[in-house]
């Protein structure tokens, strides 16, 4: 079994699956471009495919970059076996129902592999990847409970552990975070709001409306819409003493920050209620937001230096995504 894994052609993926990306003795991996076209015709192309163009109503005609991707141009053997995996951002791009349809049409040893690092609830495309589900062999995701409700496979999430985190002081931060989009202003100041009481806090939030904003006087505030790169969420993740996790409401899968904080053995504040049922979750280093009753609490647990340890930081690797699929191809 051949495995090619199109590029999902940003930072995060690229750390997030470096793993795999390299060569393994157990797996046959290819990666290849999402899409390859000259600079004017991307710029047209990413014009077409924004979010802000998108966010409400898919914009038709999509269709015309088809012979730009790279499965377009990808010369599938016959005599052999292949397993094809997209991640839910590039049918944002992308990859219609009609391509890939056709795609499985002219090539019956392909198996499609979809994998979500979104919850389905928070799609504004989420019709358009719900017609396109039936095509796919096999779809994993990040959120247990689109898992029960559409019939996915279950996994924790993704991350491979960076080489280049080093202790550094000016990343060092009491609490650290950092998130996407208006839907989570409220509950993040509220928490953010105690926070300061106790410590000094560290909370980005981008792709904020500045009438979702929540501003308070003096220097203790949320900074908003000053986005860093993810190798420089990665250093203040290595650095922190905590880190802070907001899910979206009826999210049940956890994000980054708590992969952040299982692999680089820092305490978790969170308000994912479903932590408790993960078999990484440990009472000493991970308390609900919910578990705060009052700002001493606060300060107990995020003032406490005593030394973080997480037993088995193996669920996020990316290996095991590949052992989970090969499995379920194995099982047929």
């Amino acid at each position: 079994m051949k495995y090619i894994i199109i590029d999902d052609n940003n930072q995060l993926y690229k750390m997030m699956y470096k793993d795999i990306l390299k060569p393994l003795k157990e797996f046959n991996v290819e990666e290849i471009p999402r899409e390859k076209m000259g600079r004017i015709l991307h710029t047209i192309y990413k014009i077409h495919t924004a979010s802000r163009f998108n966010q409400k109503v898919q914009l038709p005609f999509k269709g015309i970059w088809s012979r730009f991707y790279g499965l377009s141009e990808y010369e599938f053997n016959k005599s052999e076996k292949y397993c094809v995996i997209i991640l839910n951002g590039t049918l944002w791009k992308g990859y219609t129902y009609k391509y890939l349809n056709n795609l499985k049409e002219k090539n019956p040893n392909v198996k499609l592999v979809l994998v979500f690092h979104d919850s389905m609830k928070v799609l504004c495309y989420r019709k358009s990847v719900e017609k396109r589900l039936p095509l796919f062999d096999y779809i994993f995701s990040f959120d247990d409970e689109d898992c029960c409700k559409y019939g996915f496979s279950h996994f924790y999430q993704i991350f491979s552990k960076p080489d280049f985190v080093c202790e550094d002081d000016k990343y060092k931060t009491d609490i650290f975070m950092a998130a996407n989009g208006s839907s989570r202003v409220k509950v993040v100041h509220d928490v953010f709001v105690n926070l300061c009481k106790v410590c000094k806090p560290y909370v980005l939030m981008t792709n904020v409306d500045p009438g979702d904003q929540i501003i308070d006087e003096g220097n203790k505030t949320i900074i908003y819409n000053e986005p860093i790169s993810y190798r420089d969420e990665l250093q203040y993740a290595y650095n922190t003493n905590c880190m802070l996790e907001i899910v979206n409401d009826g999210q049940s899968g956890i994000t980054l920050r708590t992969v952040e904080a299982v692999c680089f053995n820092k305490k978790l504040l969170t308000n994912n209620y479903m932590i408790k049922n993960m078999p990484f979750y440990d009472t000493r280093y991970m308390k609900l937001i919910s578990e705060m009753k009052n700002i001493e609490d606060y300060n107990k647990f995020i003032n406490d230096n005593n030394e973080v340890c997480y037993n088995n930081h193996d669920y996020f690797s990316p290996v095991m995504l590949l052992k989970m699929i090969d499995k379920r191809i194995n099982m047929q």
